[in-house]
């Protein structure tokens, strides 16, 4: 009888634990604090009673690992080689459930919360801009707009999209006339575009992105200066990377050694050089990839705002192929037909495309109000923003 009654306090008082201990960790987690082992690239101490999450080395192997998948799209085989070669080595299946996982942009997701994601205290590892670029490339919506089929003649098909529904127009040729039309498929619409218009419209919009010949220099320069900062970061991946060979080499070389003393079997032997040896090979082929011919920068820079000045000339000119690659460059979102106001609306545009753009106009104003050009383009590319943080090169 007493020792019943013993067993009923003591499970009494553990289910007074159990819900104190429980209380406490809800009231921790709704604090945006994570109380427990943080996920792989993070560190976890205490200051006070304050759960302090940072990231660490791994953290940033990791960030790299997903600004590859964001603004690259690699697969994750791809990335999985690239962390190995960087000392990081990790399944591509665990690669998958971290990139699916909110709380390396600064959120928590815990089962104490139901359904709910709240903001987290933890360093972010990336921004939400970024996760939410991964997620889309993962779910591989990014291709939603990409044609299956190559018809030369409708090249804008499945990028040019109905402002009513929101769908991509598809192309036909008329049986009466056999000329080519875009239209919105969704019953009802009546959104039907004679495709020379589209094409006409759509050459003239790319045409916006004009650079006046008075500040290109100035443009090259920042864009020079702009892959020099990546040369610099790709330089600096180098000299990890040679490091890293060197140790791998080193160890190589001590493995031998061991070996030819008697200090461990032909058998163990063989695995281990092997492993080394495969290790070597992906250091070396990714140094390979990552060494960047830097030396004919000024003439390619030169080249590429010439082409991007021309873009609506070209886009006329060039095969189905290349005239995909322009739009997924320029708009890879697609763009919007209003067939009330007759005229393109976009829903995003590339970065460097909006600067080129917002310089022409920024010209033009200038240009109008001041005939006598006496204005300084320095003032005028600061206006323009040349230096966003994201100039997308």
């Amino acid at each position: 009888m007493i020792e019943d009654i013993l067993i009923i306090i003591a499970n009494i008082d553990n289910a007074m634990r159990r819900h104190k201990c429980g209380e406490g960790m809800r009231a921790c987690i709704e604090r945006g604090e994570w109380y427990s082992r943080p996920p792989m690239g993070y560190d976890s101490h205490k200051e006070g009673k304050t759960h302090v999450i940072t990231v660490n080395e791994t953290g940033k192997l990791l960030r790299e690992a997903f600004l590859w998948k964001a603004n690259e799209n690699l697969s994750n085989i791809e990335i999985v080689r690239r962390l190995e070669a960087r000392g990081l080595k990790i399944h591509k299946q665990r690669l998958t459930e971290i990139f699916r996982n909110v709380f390396y942009c600064g959120k928590i997701q815990h089962q104490l919360l139901g359904d709910r994601i709240i903001e987290g205290k933890q360093e972010k590892l990336v921004s939400e801009t970024i996760f939410n670029k991964v997620q889309e490339n993962l779910s591989g919506n990014h291709d939603r707009y990409e044609q299956r089929q190559i018809t030369p003649e409708f090249p804008l098909k499945r990028h040019v999209l109905c402002a009513e529904h929101g769908k991509p127009f598809t192309g036909y040729i008329a049986s009466k006339n056999g000329k080519g039309y875009y239209k919105c498929n969704v019953k009802g619409c009546g959104t039907n575009i004679a495709a020379e218009i589209l094409h006409e419209q759509y050459t003239s919009l790319l045409s916006q992105y004009y650079v006046p010949n008075e500040l290109r220099p100035i443009l090259e320069k920042v864009i020079q200066r702009k892959f020099q900062q990546k040369h610099e970061k790709s330089y600096s991946e180098k000299l990890k990377l040679e490091q890293h060979l060197k140790s791998t080499e080193t160890k190589i070389k001590n493995l031998r050694k061991k070996f030819a003393f008697d200090e461990i079997d032909k058998e163990t032997f063989q695995v281990a050089l092997a492993d080394l040896e495969e290790q070597k090979e992906t250091l070396q082929n990714e140094l390979g990839r990552t060494v960047e011919d830097l030396s004919n920068l000024g003439k390619f820079t030169s080249t590429a705002i010439a082409i991007s000045c021309k873009l609506g000339e070209l886009w006329k000119q060039v095969d189905f192929e290349v005239c995909q690659k322009i739009q997924k460059l320029i708009h890879p979102l697609g763009i919007v037909w209003d067939k009330e106001k007759g005229c393109y609306r976009t829903l995003a545009e590339n970065s460097v495309f909006d600067i080129f753009h917002s310089i022409s106009e920024d010209y033009k104003c200038h240009y109008k109000e001041k005939a006598d050009n006496s204005f300084e383009l320095s003032a005028l590319v600061a206006g323009g923003g040349l230096e966003p943080p994201t100039f997308g090169l």
